[in-house]
């Protein structure tokens, strides 16, 4: 008897050690995803704040006055090396600070100049939780071929000069907006 209860007993610590041994190496995978994950995602932290203090550097934010020349569309252009979400934030970013919004009472030589700045691909959607909304946008002479403002409010802005070929404007309300000599070849409103 006592010895059917060791083999017994035996077996059973076996498979418990088996499930055990299964259980950490499952655990120490889901450890390393998270490890990685959480890496890739520093990397991109620090990738997107060294690209932050370069825009900063770059375009002197500190001074929003400063009068910009044609060499910062060479800086804009290198966009079209980065995907359609960053060129998203990129163009939020420089809208935020006022570096392409234009005032009735500042001359556009104090705007950041986009002439062939790659915006090509980028999305737009309002909701009740995030609004859609640019009053005195200028992108005068960008790229923003397949892109998309949906449910979107777009007053005052300047679209002149721009390539939009496929662009979408779908329920987004346009209001005294300029879209002089734009390309919007299968453009949908």
């Amino acid at each position: 008897m006592i010895g059917i209860y060791t083999i017994v007993i035996t077996i059973l610590q076996q498979k418990i050690s088996i499930q055990q041994r299964e259980q950490d190496q499952q655990d120490a995978l889901l450890l390393r995803q998270q490890s990685k994950r959480r890496a890739e995602n520093v990397q991109k932290e620090i990738v997107s704040a060294t690209y932050l203090d370069d825009l900063f550097e770059t375009f002197n934010i500190r001074k929003p006055n400063k009068k910009f020349g044609s060499s910062s569309s060479e800086n804009i252009d290198s966009s079209s090396t980065v995907g359609s979400r960053e060129k998203k934030h990129l163009l939020l970013f420089l809208y935020e600070s006022e570096l392409i919004y234009c005032y009735s009472e500042l001359p556009y030589l104090f705007l950041l100049k986009l002439t062939d700045a790659d915006f090509n691909g980028i999305y737009f959607k309002g909701s009740l939780e995030t609004k859609c909304s640019f009053s005195r946008l200028n992108l005068y002479g960008a790229y923003l071929s397949n892109s998309s403002f949906i449910d979107c409010y777009i007053d005052r802005s300047n679209f002149s000069s721009l390539t939009m070929y496929k662009a979408l404007f779908f329920r987004t309300h346009l209001t005294r907006t300029w879209f002089k000599f734009t390309f919007l070849d299968k453009a949908n409103f």
